[in-house]
């Protein structure tokens, strides 16, 4: 079995993600990126700590379990040093200036034809069907 000399973890379960012995396998990773909203074992071998927002301060499209897409918008601004995962991923995409969700709505719609939906002005009212639900 090989070893990994990066990893980039992704939480945001309150009730925790990842217990001591599974942190535990990163111990020999070089580069271990750890973005989260709370506190886990893995931060112990963390090279890299992103600060996430939660659920309530940030904007975004949930998907659900019917296919059915609908937009939500941030209620509280994050804590100072905190940023929302569309913040984070346009940083290390290194693209410049503030996120615009239209656009990266479009960007996805036209890489992924089961959410090519999501492009459709119709997202921001009552939401709108993907997949194989919008057939």
């Amino acid at each position: 079995m090989g070893q990994f000399k990066a990893v980039y973890l992704v939480g945001g379960d309150p009730e925790g993600w990842i217990s001591d012995l599974q942190a535990e396998a990163f111990s020999k990773t070089s580069t271990v990126i750890v973005q989260d909203i709370l506190p886990s074992p893995v931060l112990k071998h963390a090279t890299h700590v992103l600060p996430s927002a939660t659920f309530a301060e940030r904007d975004g499209i949930f998907v659900n379990h019917k296919g059915l897409a609908q937009a939500i918008h941030k209620s509280v601004r994050p804590p100072r040093d905190s940023r929302s995962d569309g913040r984070i991923l346009w940083e290390l995409a290194e693209r410049r200036g503030l996120v615009h969700y239209e656009t990266l709505r479009e960007e996805i719609a036209v890489a992924l034809p089961e959410l090519s939906r999501l492009a459709d002005p119709a997202l921001n009212g009552n939401g709108v069907l993907t997949g194989a639900a919008a057939r």
